[in-house]
C-alpha cells in the first residue's frame, strides 16, 4: 500500500473512533434524560395522589 492510502485509512479509523465515542456519549445522555423524566413523572404522580387523598379527607 502506498503512503497516501495508509494515511487515508488511518484518518478513516480515527474518524470512526471519534464518531463511536460521540454516539456513545449521546446514548448515555439520552438514557440519563429518560431516567430523569421517569423520576419526574413518578414524583408528579405521587404529588397528585397526595393532593387527591388530602382533598378526599376534607
Amino acid at each position: 500500500m502506498s503512503s497516501d492510502t495508509e494515511k487515508r485509512l488511518a484518518q478513516i479509523r480515527r474518524r470512526r473512533k471519534r464518531t463511536a465515542k460521540e454516539l456513545s456519549a449521546h446514548e448515555e445522555r439520552r438514557l440519563f434524560l429518560r431516567e430523569n423524566i421517569y423520576k419526574e413523572n413518578d414524583f408528579r404522580m405521587a404529588e397528585d395522589m397526595k393532593k387527591s387523598i388530602e382533598e378526599q379527607s376534607l
